[in-house]
């Protein structure tokens, strides 16, 4: 089975080189696809094997809806050459508990031409080191739930991600839940080290015309760690799998007639977990 992996990156060095290395292991290196938004060397350095494509970094009005539009486009392109199309961003990382099989093995059994990951913001715990080259997942072993960023992450055919979920034709497939595989885990970086952290609020600050939600960096990680000081829940597994059994169990009728599937996402979900043993190691 052929599956392409895409993402977009703008000097975000380290976890476009750990992203490389992790889906170029998972994929091989000619399967992935970087989306260089501004000519940089230090990208095709980075990338080296991979297929990487540069777009101009000039101001646009609207800039996520320029670049949604602009990576569906892409993942169109790829799906006439693979069965499976993976998009992620450059610090986001897909991957599998042991226990489940592989990434491209999960993938190989769904019925359904869409798939979500049950998403967690890994984070530097005040006991833990800055990171070292080695998996961070041997480094870091809390992460915090997000519900709201369990993204949609691969589809088949074309289909259009959009807006953290799927665009779907609200009369024909009003029987569609999220489909979120057991044993699949998005590892959103971000926070992963505090280096880490600071490099991505300042790419991010320096932008011009950046997107509203970028400007409200502040408020947004206070939220996130509002949650991270309510601790840790008793029972990481339990709360792992009431997260995601309310995806598969609950429909969305307000976002099917707007023709987008999107992850279910209540406050309580929320919550700061250990991560499992099974994907210790990987990335």
């Amino acid at each position: 089975m052929k599956i392409a992996a895409l993402t977009m990156v703008y000097r975000d060095y380290e976890m476009l080189a750990r992203w490389c290395d992790y889906y170029g292991d998972m994929l091989g290196r000619e399967n992935l696809f970087i989306v260089s938004h501004g000519a940089d060397p230090r990208h095709r350095e980075i990338a080296q094997g991979c297929n990487c494509i540069t777009v101009p970094r000039e101001p646009v009005a609207n800039f996520d809806t320029w670049r949604f539009e602009m990576l569906h486009r892409f993942v169109q392109f790829l799906s006439s050459s693979y069965e499976w199309v993976i998009r992620t961003d450059s610090d986001e990382f897909i991957v599998a508990d042991r226990a489940y099989g592989t990434v491209p093995e999960i993938l190989q059994r769904q019925e359904v031409p869409f798939a979500f990951a049950l998403g967690l913001e890994v984070f530097q715990h005040e006991s833990e080191k800055e990171l070292t080259p080695d998996p961070i997942t041997t480094q870091r072993r809390y992460g915090l739930v997000l519900a709201r960023y369990s993204k949609a992450f691969a589809v088949r055919n074309g289909m259009r991600l959009e807006n953290h979920g799927v665009h779907i034709n609200p009369r024909g497939s009003s029987s569609y839940t999220v489909n979120m595989p057991e044993g699949l885990y998005l590892l959103h970086m971000r926070m992963c080290s505090n280096a880490v952290h600071q490099a991505h609020r300042d790419r991010k600050i320096m932008m011009k015309n950046a997107p509203r939600s970028w400007k409200n960096l502040d408020k947004w990680e206070r939220i996130i760690l509002d949650h991270i000081a309510l601790g840790q829940v008793d029972d990481s597994d339990a709360h792992l799998s009431h997260v995601r059994n309310v995806q598969s169990n609950r429909h969305r009728p307000a976002w099917y007639r707007r023709g987008i599937l999107v992850p279910v996402a209540t406050p309580d979900m929320n919550r700061v977990v250990e991560l499992p043993q099974g994907i210790l190691g990987q990335v």
